[in-house]
């Protein structure tokens, strides 16, 4: 992996300014923001409000497996956010039917992969709601959605960092902007609000994403 910084325009020529903030950890796959919790509740609880499974006979149970882990990060930082995962589902139990259950799954370990978390959560899951909260990071979101296809299962909340896996999906449910959509967004407030000359472009190579964000950066300055 390599960290490249461009000047735009070249030094002795006119061009588009652009500015865009880097996505990506160590490793190139688990993004170094991560989601918070709550707005992922808001989703998972809007879709369990009493209105959606009003006509729902007997007892529901909701499977919800938590893929909010990664190999790169540290055993307190998955702890975390599924306490908050957790904490929010507590809190917002009142908007629930009363006949909805929810049960939550976690993968064995860290290191398993989401493939075989979501295999055994579909063993499991008759007669009963499953729906994912993650997973994290663009290599896993991939290898997860020919499984979400299969099962009919939707993630909600998946948090990656390129526009590899963006799209029309039915089965992937994304809280966060597009990668190339905010670069956009970054490229118009630079040229028309902050007017400036020249801005570093700062963007990753040898991994699953940078390369592609910085020649569509390119192209967008040259129309």
């Amino acid at each position: 992996m390599t960290a490249m910084a461009r000047v735009w325009p070249p030094p002795g020529k006119r061009g588009y300014p652009c500015s865009h903030t880097g996505r990506g950890g160590a490793h190139g796959d688990a993004p170094a923001r991560l989601p918070a919790p709550k707005p992922m509740l808001v989703l998972l609880l809007l879709l369990l409000a009493p209105g959606t499974l009003a006509g729902a006979q007997g007892n529901v149970t909701v499977k919800v497996l938590s893929l909010l882990s990664h190999p790169i990060l540290t055993k307190a930082r998955t702890s975390s956010l599924n306490a908050g995962l957790n904490a929010s589902i507590t809190a917002h139990k009142s908007m629930l039917a009363p006949n909805v259950t929810i049960e939550m799954l976690y993968p064995q370990t860290v290191a398993t992969p989401v493939t075989e978390s979501l295999g055994n959560a579909t063993e499991n899951a008759n007669n009963t709601i499953l729906v994912v909260v993650g997973p994290i990071g663009d290599i896993d979101t991939m290898a997860l959605l020919p499984m979400l296809r299969q099962h009919g299962v939707v993630a909600l909340a998946p948090y990656t960092g390129s526009s590899a896996v963006r799209g029309w999906v039915p089965n992937l449910y994304h809280i966060i902007a597009e990668p190339s959509g905010e670069l956009v967004a970054l490229l118009r407030y630079a040229v028309n609000h902050l007017r400036v000359r020249r801005l570093s472009f700062m963007y990753l190579q040898g991994i699953s994403f940078g390369d592609g964000e910085y020649h569509f950066a390119v192209t967008l300055m040259r129309r």
